[in-house]
């Protein structure tokens, strides 16, 4: 029975990864009656594990692919915004320039101090 005993656990154990193999085959549709030695099984699984690896890459591109995409997104919404802000900015200096020149206008004698923007008068001399 000593003898023996490595035999049946090698024939048990070959039986059962068969058994594995085949199982995780008929999982992925893969047509048994084609496949004839347990060469030809191991051939299938190796082929069914290339097709995942492949699918798993391009999943991996196709995410890369979408976080470049929002990125790029992101940086046009900011530039977008950064362009508005000047925008908003010149339109502001054009009005205070168009009301210093009414003031001039309707009184030619009025000195006006020179404010940076976003300040007052009052702030400017502090």
């Amino acid at each position: 029975m000593k003898r023996l005993y490595p035999w049946i656990t090698f024939a048990v154990f070959r039986y059962f990864s068969i058994v594995k193999i085949k199982k995780r085959l008929t999982k992925h549709n893969v047509d048994l009656r084609i496949l004839k030695s347990k060469g030809d099984l191991i051939q299938a699984e190796a082929d069914l594990e290339t097709k995942k690896a492949i699918s798993l890459m391009r999943i991996d591109e196709h995410k890369r692919i979408l976080e470049q995409n929002a990125a790029n997104q992101e940086r046009s919404f900011a530039s977008q915004r950064e362009q508005e802000k000047i925008s908003m900015e010149f339109d502001l200096l054009k009005y205070r320039l168009s009301r210093e020149q009414d003031l001039r206008l309707l009184h030619p004698d009025l000195v006006l101090p020179h404010t940076p923007l976003g300040k007052t008068p009052t702030q400017n001399q502090k």
